[in-house]
């Protein structure tokens, strides 16, 4: 995640169908932005970069500031969310750290949502700050809490499947389902104790949400 994508689209999304699977706040929940730098870290910088032009510089951070996820927090868009804040680094230390605290920080939580830059890892090779995980997933899962997850798209065949699949592998999850929208696909791994409140919930999104958001598999057939 990065403060700079606050209130687009994906956003929209990303917290309407947060608020339905946390029954707006009835179910506990743990949100893990996994934040990142933004293109616009330079205007943390004045020092080097208000002289060349002060007027612009000035009118651009205020706009800029405005955009933050601290003020998704403010504003609670979702009702009693936790929040993991620390800024997500690179290097394979600073991971194990972040994910321990994190993870310490959401004792009790039902549901975790993790927030990467693209979603998982296409490989294990994959170490950069933009991924999650999938043996990341898995240890989250393993500690009690269901994981829900953003993923861009790959555009390769089947690339929805093939991920179940891992995510799958990873967690051994009692039911996944998809929620897919044109831009991005999010994945919910439910606890077996979480299932049939998240099949109710997953009905609730096909009826606010309509053909916006499509949910696999279709909780009305299950």
């Amino acid at each position: 995640m990065k403060n700079q994508f606050v209130g687009d689209i994906n956003d929209y999304y990303k917290y309407g169908l947060l608020r339905i699977l946390s029954d707006f706040g009835k179910k506990k929940i743990g949100v893990c932005w996994m934040l990142t730098p933004d293109r616009t870290e330079y205007l943390d910088d004045p020092g080097r970069w208000r002289n060349f032009d002060r007027v612009l510089f000035d009118k651009l951070r205020r706009i800029v500031q405005a955009r933050s996820v601290r003020r998704i927090q403010k504003v609670e868009i979702l009702p009693k969310a936790r929040f993991y804040n620390e800024p997500f680094k690179q290097g394979s230390r600073h991971r194990e750290t972040y994910f321990d605290e994190m993870l310490r920080e959401f004792a009790g939580v039902d549901l975790i949502f993790f927030d990467p830059d693209v979603g998982l890892a296409p490989s294990a090779s994959k170490s950069k700050n933009r991924w999650l995980h999938y043996h990341e997933l898995r240890k989250a899962f393993e500690m009690g809490h269901s994981v829900f997850v953003i993923q861009f798209p790959w555009f390769k065949k089947d690339w929805v499947r093939r991920q179940v699949k891992q995510i799958l592998d990873a967690t051994r999850a009692t039911k996944i389902y998809v929620f897919r929208t044109l831009a991005v696909v999010f994945y919910l791994a439910a606890q077996r104790k979480h299932v049939d409140f998240f099949r109710r919930q997953a009905q609730e999104v096909k009826k606010r949400w309509g053909s916006q958001i499509s949910v696999t598999p279709d909780p009305d057939r299950e």
